[in-house]
């Protein structure tokens, strides 16, 4: 039998899904994960819901990380690759220095002059769209950016999942303050979310990292794929 469940499926929705019921019961001292006899049926549910709470996650991470904070707060990474100065505040700069390192000046000229005989003169989203519909025809390259397009998923996902876990436990905190009447804080909980919270950074990182590297495929291989077309044309003529 084969499951029709893909590697990012695995790692991208299921992971993300499952870290977040761990917090939940970790967070409100739950036993419905750990301390139970894992049956078929049991099995099947938990995927289940955890399969649903990562696509829920990856919608969200897509919204607020990719739209909103990398293409429109740290700028559209095929931009600052053609050397685009980012508006960014220094503070963001400094901490993600490696995303808003532009392509070589002899990259950039070559990608810029291939895009100039299609007639795209502007540094913009058209450039880069045809770009990838160029790239996207090699196999090599195809299978590249795949691997790049699942990795960036993939932290990017598992980032907004850990910064989501970090709410859910200072919920559960406040939650048991108020009506548990606690005189201490739980230093466990505490400690757990400070490290989702950095795990969502690091995450975060790798994210961009991926995601700069997964366009630099797509531009780096566009002036060679473009003239490879172009001979064929003239071969076929």
């Amino acid at each position: 039998m084969n499951l029709p469940i893909s590697v990012y499926d695995f790692f991208g929705y299921l992971a993300s899904g499952f870290l977040l019921l761990a917090a939940v019961e970790f967070g409100f001292d739950g036993n419905w994960l750990v301390e139970r006899e894992w049956k078929p049926g049991v099995i099947a549910l938990y995927v289940t819901l955890a399969y649903v709470i990562g696509h829920i996650v990856a919608s969200l991470a897509s919204h607020f990380l990719e739209q909103n904070l990398s293409r429109k707060y740290l700028g559209p990474s095929e931009e600052l690759l053609l050397g685009k100065e980012p508006k960014a505040h220094a503070v963001c700069k400094w901490l993600f220095w490696s995303f808003f390192k532009p392509l070589s000046p002899k990259t950039q000229e070559r990608i810029l002059e291939a895009a100039k005989a299609e007639g795209l003169t502007e540094v913009n989203r058209a450039l880069y769209d045809h770009a990838f519909e160029v790239a996207k025809q090699d196999k090599t390259t195809f299978d590249r950016m795949n691997s790049f397009l699942n990795l960036y998923g993939f932290c990017r996902n598992i980032s907004f999942a850990l910064l989501l876990a970090s709410l859910v436990i200072a919920a559960s905190g406040v939650w048991y303050a108020a009506f548990l009447d606690l005189k201490t804080p739980d230093a466990k909980k505490i400690s757990v979310g400070v490290l989702c919270v950095g795990g969502a950074f690091m995450m975060l990182y790798r994210y961009l990292k991926f995601y700069r590297l997964y366009t630099i495929e797509v531009l780096r291989a566009y002036p060679d794929l473009k003239k490879k077309k172009d001979d064929k044309k003239k071969d076929g003529q």
